[in-house]
């Protein structure tokens, strides 16, 4: 007896908790019917007047807001892919260059430049680089190669005659080389007078010294 006076007490408190949250609801639905058409008959009374140049220009102001929040979050999200993308490569870089300076094609490699330098000297000769990233510090010299370069980030150009190469401390020489779309960083990219013309024409976007 004493259990079925204990379910039936149970019973009735689920049964007030139930009603309590259907009187909740239900105040606050006519609380929102009420204060939806409060506001829904405001807005009217605010438009009623308006002339159609008026609404166009409305229409033409929501316009630009829309175009403007589109380029904001256009721009977000390529400064997003920026970042990710160096963060990646630095990722690489602090990683090493696990290649052979022998080898004569690279591909999809992230190469620091010195270490393609061997025991022989600074001179890297007719060898194939395809999508990779070329990482300075030390600059690149570019003799008698085939560049097709779709980045670059932090670098600068510099045209040279043939009698100054030999003086630039810490280069690497770049002799009859193919560069197949790839991507050099943080380096000074020197290239013969005889292909100054032609890089600065292909590649305006790079810096020169002078």
């Amino acid at each position: 007896m004493a259990r079925d006076e204990n379910r039936i007490g149970k019973f009735d408190s689920w049964v007030s908790v139930g009603q309590w949250t259907y009187d909740k609801v239900a105040a606050l639905y006519v609380l929102l019917a009420t204060g939806g058409a409060a506001l829904t008959s405001s807005f009217a009374a605010i438009f009623a007047g308006w002339t159609p140049f008026e609404w166009a220009c409305l229409g033409l102001g929501t316009a630009i807001g829309l175009y403007l929040l589109l380029k904001l979050g256009s721009a977000i999200g390529a400064w997003d892919i920026h970042r990710r993308a160096t963060a990646q490569l630095l990722e690489r870089t602090r990683q090493g260059s696990p290649i052979n300076p022998l080898d004569a094609v690279y591909t999809n490699q992230t190469i620091r430049l010195d270490d393609l330098l061997t025991p022989a000297g600074a001179t890297v000769y007719q060898k194939t680089f395809i999508g990779c990233d070329l990482i300075g510090p030390a600059p690149m010299i570019l003799s008698g190669s085939t560049v097709d370069i779709v980045l670059f980030g932090n670098v600068e150009a510099v045209s040279f005659d043939g009698t100054r190469a030999t003086s630039v401390p810490n280069k690497v020489f770049f002799s009859r080389c193919n560069f197949q779309s790839c991507r050099i960083f943080n380096t000074v990219l020197m290239v013969p007078e005889e292909m100054a013309d032609g890089f600065r024409a292909a590649y305006p976007m790079v810096p020169w010294m002078n």
